[in-house]
Order: C-alpha cells, then sequence, then structure tokens
C-alpha cells in the first residue's frame, strides 16, 4: 500500500499537457496552413517537444528507481524497527516479571503479601513507559523518509506548556534491620527518703462481748479429814420409785458402765425463736451413774411461772422481748465430772407493714397532693423502700418526697400527680437477717370531664353524635365528655378450693368503653380456667391456689380511664394428722403426741380431752408448736394421765379434729369382764386384751359404741369392730352418761339392748 501510495503521488503537475496531447494539438494547428515556414517551424517544434519529453520521461524512470530503492530500504529498516521493537517489548515482559517477583519477594519477607489492586497498578505504569517509547518511533518520520539538507536554523518558538507531571518511580526495597545497640550502664540509686510524721493515736475501740466462760481449772489436793460434825435433820421424804425387778442381782456390767457425763453439742448454742413462742432449751442426762442437772441461773431464782424443767431440758413458756440475749448455763454432774452447755437466746418480733390509704382516686389537674402513710414495727425495727409500679409495668424506686422522721413511720407525698403517677405503690420492710414484708396502696389517676370548646361550623351535627351534652357559651360550643366508671365493681371474695366464682365489671361510659382485664402477677392472659364473658366478666371454673391474687378491671374511652381491684382469696379446709393413735402409759415415762394441722389460711391448734379437762398449770404438760408432750408419768399419775385427748384445727372456713388414747393397762380379763374394771374419775382411759371365742358366749350389753358401765366389754368390742372374735387389744374411756343415749342394734354378730341414760358409760375407742 505504501508503495502504491508512492506512485499515485507522482503525476504530472496540473497545466501540463502529455506528450500525445500535444502532437495532436501541433497537427490539427498546421492544418490550415501550407506555408512551408509554419510547416518547419512546426517540425522543429515537434522535434524539441520529443527532446524534451524524452528528458522528462528518463528522468521520471530515474526517480521511480531510486524511490523504489528508497522504499525497499525503508521497509527493510521498519522490519528492523519492528524485530527491535519486539526484542525491547520481551525484554520488557522479562524486567516486568524480575521486578514483580521481587516485589512479592520483598513483601512475603516482611510479611506484607501485596494485594491485586497494588500488582495492578505496577504493571499499567510499567505498560504507559513503554508505550510512550514505542509512540515515539511510529512518531518519527526519519524512519520514512531519508533526511536531506540541514536546512538554516529557524526562529525559536515559543516555548511550549508544561508537561504533565511523570508516572510515580517504584518503590524501593526495604533497607536490612540494623544490628540492636549495646545496653547503657544503670543509673545511680536515689537517696533514702525522710520518714514521715507518725500519726495521731486512735480513739480506743468499744468493748467487746463478754466472751464464753472457760474450762473448769484441774481439781485441787484433797484436804486433811475434818473433824465430825453433829447429825443433820433427816431430809424430805424422797419419790416413790418405780417398779422394781424383784431381788435380781446387779448385772455384773455396771461397773463397766461407769462413765462421766458426755457432751451433747456444741459447748455454746444460740437459739433463734419469735415473741410468744415456747423455747426448749435441750439439755438430757448423760454418763454413769446417773448425773444431777443443774441450771444457772437456778430455777429458784427464775421461778416456775414461765420456767418448766423436764427430763428434756428447761422449757421457757411465751418468749418476750425482755428475753433477747439470756444466758442460761445446763450443768451435768455425777462422781466422774460434768459437763457444761451455754445457752443465748436470740428473740425476734415479726415484721408488721400497714398502707393507709389503700386506694385513691384523683382527677389530673385538680390541686393538691397524695400523702401514703407506710407503718411498720418489728425487732429488730426493719427498715423500708418505696416502690412505684407503673401501669406499663416498669418498676421504679422512690428516693424524693419522703419523710422517716418518725420511727415506725414512713411518710410518701406525690405532689400534683398526673397519669405517670397512677399505679401501685409499694412500702417494703427489710430486717438486717433478710427478713422481708411489704404493703401497697394503689393511686388512680383520671382524666375526665374536661370541657372542649370547638367551632360551630367546623363539626356541624357530627357533635351530637359523638358527646353527651352540649351547651353553648359565648357562640362557642362547650362539650361534656363522660369518661368510664364503674357501675357494678368486682368485689373482694374468698371461697374454697374447686369453687367457681363469676367476677362482674359494668361499666357506664360515652363513648362505650373497652373493657380489659388485668389478672394476679400483673399478667395480662388468664389462665386455662378462667374464660371471659359476652358481657365483660370473667368466670373461673375449679379455682385454685394459682387462681389467687387481685384482678383488676381496666375501662377505656377516648377521653379517659377508670379501673377498679378485686382479691380473690383462694382458702382451703383445715386437715389434721395426729400420732399416734394410742399409747399406754405402762411403757414409757413420756408420751408426745404429735399433731399437724394444715390448711390456708393456716389454722391455729388447741387440745382438749374428753370428758375431763387439761391442767395448763402443771409442768409437767409442755405444748410445742402445737404438739402436747406429757412428761414425769409414774403410776401415781397414771389416772390424771389417762384419757382421750382431741387436737383441734381451726380457720375462719372450717374446724376439724382428731382424737388420740393415752390409756393404762388394767389386769387380765375374760369373756365376762365389765367396763367397771377400768377403775378411776370420769374421763380416764383403759385397755386391756381379750381373749378368743367371747363372741359364742352370750352376755350383758347395753348400747352400740357408747355402753353402759356394766356390759361386758369383750362383746362390746367385737359389736363395735374394735377386735374379732379371735381377740386383742381394745381401749375405752369413761364417760358421763347422763346425756347418751344407748341404743340396742345387732353388728358383727352381737346383739346389744337400748337403756336410759346412767351415771357412768364407756366409749369404745375405734
Amino acid at each position: 500500500m505504501l508503495f502504491s501510495h508512492l506512485i499515485s503521488t507522482v503525476q504530472p503537475p496540473q497545466g501540463h499537457v502529455a506528450v500525445g496531447d500535444t502532437l495532436q494539438n501541433m497537427s490539427v494547428k498546421s492544418q490550415p496552413q501550407k506555408h512551408s515556414l509554419k510547416t518547419l517551424a512546426a517540425a522543429v517544434l515537434g522535434v524539441t517537444a520529443l527532446a524534451v519529453l524524452g528528458v522528462f520521461v528518463y528522468y521520471q524512470n530515474r526517480q521511480l528507481s531510486l524511490l523504489e530503492a528508497r522504499i525497499t530500504s525503508v521497509e527493510g529498516r521498519t522490519e528492523r524497527e519492528k524485530s527491535r521493537l519486539r526484542r525491547n517489548l520481551d525484554d520488557l515482559d522479562a524486567d516486568v516479571e524480575r521486578l514483580v517477583k521481587r516485589h512479592i519477594d520483598q513483601h512475603l519477607d516482611t510479611r506484607q503479601v501485596p494485594s491485586q489492586d497494588a500488582v495492578e497498578v505496577l504493571v499499567k505504569q510499567l505498560l504507559a513507559s513503554e508505550t510512550q517509547l514505542l509512540q515515539s518511533y511510529c512518531d518519527n518520520s526519519t524512519i520514512v523518509c531519508h533526511p536531506g539538507v540541514k536546512g538554516e536554523r529557524g526562529d525559536s518558538g515559543d516555548k511550549g506548556a508544561v508537561g504533565q507531571v511523570g508516572l510515580q518511580g517504584l518503590q524501593g526495597l526495604k533497607g536490612n534491620p540494623g544490628a540492636p545497640g549495646y545496653n547503657g550502664p544503670p543509673g545511680p540509686k536515689g537517696e533514702i527518703g525522710n520518714p514521715g510524721a507518725t500519726g495521731a493515736k486512735g480513739e480506743p475501740g468499744t468493748a467487746g462481748q463478754t466472751g464464753l466462760a472457760g474450762p473448769k481449772g484441774d481439781k485441787g489436793d484433797r484436804g486433811d479429814i475434818g473433824p465430825l460434825g453433829p447429825s443433820g435433820p433427816p431430809g424430805p421424804k424422797g419419790d416413790i420409785g418405780g417398779y422394781g425387778s424383784g431381788n435380781a442381782p446387779l448385772p455384773q456390767d455396771c461397773c463397766l458402765r461407769l462413765s462421766a457425763p458426755k457432751e451433747i453439742g456444741s459447748h455454746s448454742v444460740t437459739i433463734h425463736a419469735t415473741v410468744g413462742d415456747n423455747v426448749l432449751l435441750g439439755c438430757k442426762e448423760s454418763g454413769y451413774p446417773p448425773p444431777t442437772i443443774q441450771w444457772i441461773p437456778s430455777l429458784s431464782l427464775l421461778g416456775t411461772t414461765r420456767y418448766v424443767q423436764s427430763k428434756d431440758g428447761l422449757t421457757l413458756m411465751g418468749a418476750q422481748l425482755s428475753d433477747n440475749g439470756k444466758l442460761f448455763t445446763c450443768k451435768v454432774t455425777n462422781m466422774f465430772g460434768s459437763s457444761d452447755t451455754l445457752y443465748m437466746l436470740d428473740i425476734s418480733e415479726p415484721i408488721n407493714v400497714s398502707v393507709t390509704p389503700t386506694a385513691l382516686n384523683f382527677t389530673e389537674g385538680s390541686p393538691g397532693d397524695i400523702t401514703l402513710t407506710c407503718s411498720f414495727s418489728g425487732y429488730p425495727l426493719p427498715t423500708v423502700q418505696w416502690i412505684h409500679e407503673k401501669k406499663n409495668g416498669q418498676t421504679v424506686l422512690v428516693n424524693a418526697n419522703i419523710d422517716n422522721s418518725k420511727q415506725g413511720v414512713s411518710i410518701l407525698t406525690v405532689p400534683s400527680p398526673t397519669t405517670s403517677d397512677g399505679g401501685n405503690y409499694v412500702c417494703r420492710a427489710t430486717t438486717s437477717k433478710g427478713v422481708r414484708t411489704e404493703a401497697s396502696a394503689s393511686l388512680t389517676i383520671f382524666v375526665c370531664d374536661t370541657p372542649v370548646h370547638v367551632d360551630l361550623h367546623l363539626l356541624g351535627a357530627w357533635l351530637s353524635a359523638v358527646f353527651l351534652s352540649m351547651s353553648t357559651v359565648g357562640g362557642v360550643v362547650v362539650v361534656s365528655v363522660m369518661c368510664p366508671s364503674n357501675r357494678e365493681r368486682p368485689e373482694d371474695k374468698t371461697i374454697t378450693t374447686g369453687t367457681t366464682v363469676t367476677l362482674h365489671c359494668d361499666v357506664d361510659s360515652d363513648p362505650p368503653a373497652t373493657v380489659t382485664w388485668i389478672y394476679p402477677h400483673n399478667d395480662p392472659h388468664p389462665r386455662f380456667n378462667v374464660v371471659r364473658n359476652p358481657d365483660s366478666s370473667i368466670t373461673i371454673t375449679s379455682a385454685d391456689n394459682e387462681n389467687e391474687g387481685v384482678y383488676t378491671c381496666i375501662a377505656r374511652n377516648d377521653y379517659g380511664v377508670a379501673q377498679t381491684k378485686a382479691r380473690l382469696q383462694i382458702v382451703s379446709n383445715v386437715t389434721v394428722t395426729l400420732t399416734p393413735k394410742s399409747t399406754s402409759l405402762t411403757t414409757t415415762p413420756v408420751v408426745a403426741l404429735d399433731c399437724k394441722s394444715t390448711g390456708d389460711p393456716a389454722p391455729s391448734t388447741t387440745w382438749s380431752k374428753l370428758d375431763a379437762s387439761i391442767d395448763k398449770t402443771d409442768p409437767r404438760y409442755i405444748n410445742v408448736g402445737g404438739n402436747l408432750v406429757i412428761t414425769g408419768v409414774t403410776p401415781a399419775t397414771q389416772d390424771k394421765d389417762a384419757g382421750v385427748y382431741i387436737c383441734m384445727g381451726k380457720n375462719n372456713i372450717s374446724t376439724t379434729s382428731e382424737k388420740a388414747i393415752v390409756y393404762k393397762e388394767v389386769p387380765a380379763v375374760d369373756c365376762t369382764s365389765t367396763f367397771q374394771i377400768c377403775t378411776g374419775p370420769i374421763g380416764v382411759a383403759c385397755g386391756a386384751t381379750c381373749p378368743a371365742g367371747c363372741a359364742s358366749k352370750p352376755g350383758t350389753l347395753f348400747g352400740f359404741r357408747d355402753y353402759t358401765a356394766n356390759s361386758q366389754l369383750c362383746l362390746a368390742a367385737i359389736q363395735s369392730g374394735a377386735v374379732t372374735d379371735a381377740g386383742g387389744l381394745v381401749t375405752w374411756s369413761m364417760r358421763d352418761g347422763s346425756y347418751l343415749s344407748f341404743q340396742g342394734v345387732t353388728q358383727n354378730g352381737i346383739t346389744s339392748t337400748a337403756t336410759g341414760p346412767i351415771h357412768a358409760a364407756a366409749s369404745v375407742f375405734i
């Protein structure tokens, strides 16, 4: 293409005429003229033109040859330049590869791997540099034409514009780290500072509590025997001893059992109790021979009104706050030694907390403040906190507007209450021992009966459909809206477990109010046995303890909120468990009757005796936590101690009782023995073992379960079901029969006869 282009450029200049054209023109011009001179001139002119044309053609051919040679030379030089450029590009690729590799190795050595973006920037810089070099070759016209004769130096051109800043060079390699320097010599030791001034002597501390008594000192040497003194007066007669075992010889292991009193528990014991409790300071005999027990202070100083000594220890009846901190020592001694136990009483008083008033309603914007008073008592005296339980469930500790200047009273003031102040206010009392009791009051804030001023032309007839009443004041309608109010409030109820109950909440409001319920423990969702009725009441089916608590009915419309609360208390009947059901006085010197009474509310427990009374002044009868303990039982006390004991549990819901018989054993009986074999006062209880086969032996029998004293006791036991004809133990108590009715029945194959009231009767214990 380059050669064709060059050929096309070698054309005759415009205005020149080709040789053929010239001859033709000459021939045309010579035809009209016949004159010879003109012909000769034309011939000379034609020869000259041919000569000139030949010279011109020769010159043109020579120029074409030179041009072809030059083109061939240029093409060769172009190929050589292309080869050199290829070698330069190959060398450039190798240089780029080495440079990139070195750059990567350098970063790898320094644990810095270059990112892909960094490598791309490096390659782009190298390509731009090589592209600039290639462009300089392509723009060089010397590779196309040979340079001509150097022309004269032209005038200096205008200074060109400042060129663009070149590309930034590659970052050099990081040098190797230098060797660490040597450690300098240690500095000189500083001088010792001046001692500080001696502080002021502190005040002496308070005296500590008196320590426990130290151990008893070693026994001193025995002194010389003194002179025999005169005989003393005879001592008082001792108690009647128990039944002996005849003339049995002294056991051979008697001497092996000799020992000093043993320690029982710790040397020092703290007894925690509440005001009104009966407190037992346990101290039992140990060692052989049986030791003596001495209390310090002695019973002569303590008196027997509130202190009762028994085999189990010393009982303080009805603890009082004045007993707090008292010390008692039990000293057990025999001929081989002694053992001491120190008791300290820690008496506390239950916490009582109340808040007044318990419920308040307040209309927002009304003048005045709300005052809540928390009264509390107990020992140790508790500290109190006020807690605000808001309607949204948030709980906030109240720290402001509280007056605690008076002991046992905390007064909380809520100034100018707003809707955010509504909710429950809890007064929480806590003792130093961590015992906590609380009481609360509810504050309801209403936003009601607020006149709303509305322009007549804005609302028109729409007012009559929304508001309850309207009056015109100065061309403006004054609208009185009606907030929700409870027409029928839910009432506090107390029901027994398993009962079905309905709580009502009827509301008057305009516009109509939406009624919601909040269930116990601030739960918005009812339990499975609670159903909401179409009239907004709720029904609780087969209520249990989980349904107990406060139920809140909330009525809300666009102009206010009204709420009311009712407490539902779930109670249960009293149950009493008494063990043992029967106990013989012959086998034990101590009788313990364990009575457990349960119910909701917690029941009280009392003891009584059938057709007799319990001697509450006798210190042998101890009531501990509802249990009855009879101590010091001997043959001489059996008529007083025997009987049918009744444990009764009672709360404001129900009363339940259980019986246990404590009996004395009578001599052997036969089928004809009557109840008269049991001797003693009315109310005494006896027990005997009936032989087998009494059902086939007829006898006298009056009544059923309650029998006359002359009835045969074994026949009565079979008829009442206490034993079978195979015999066994039967127990009964002697009663006042003057108000009993003795019926005649046939039961278990035994027939009895009816009779009228008599003085003494017997009741078989089943």
